[in-house]
């Protein structure tokens, strides 16, 4: 989409999907949020970001775990699917 890159961060209660090579050097006018329960704890990989026409990305793992114990795992491989 227009020529950058885009991504998602998972950091503290919120999702955020930037327009930027990284997180910390993204345009923050693009930025779109969700938040999630403050007491969910997300742990693994925080940030991924996306090739511009392709969708690739380097991939990983994110856990979400509620205090009552529930976890939900997902995983993002390197074509840029999601998996839970």
């Amino acid at each position: 989409v227009d020529g950058a890159s885009w991504g998602m961060s998972v950091v503290s209660g919120v999702i955020t999907a930037f327009r930027g090579a990284s997180f910390a050097t993204r345009d923050v006018s693009y930025d779109q949020t969700i938040t999630y329960p403050g007491d969910t704890v997300a742990t693994g990989t925080g940030e991924y970001v996306f090739a511009e026409q392709t969708g690739r990305t380097t991939g990983g793992t994110l856990t979400l775990t509620t205090p009552s114990g529930i976890v939900q795992t997902i995983t993002v491989n390197t074509v840029g699917m999601i998996e839970y």
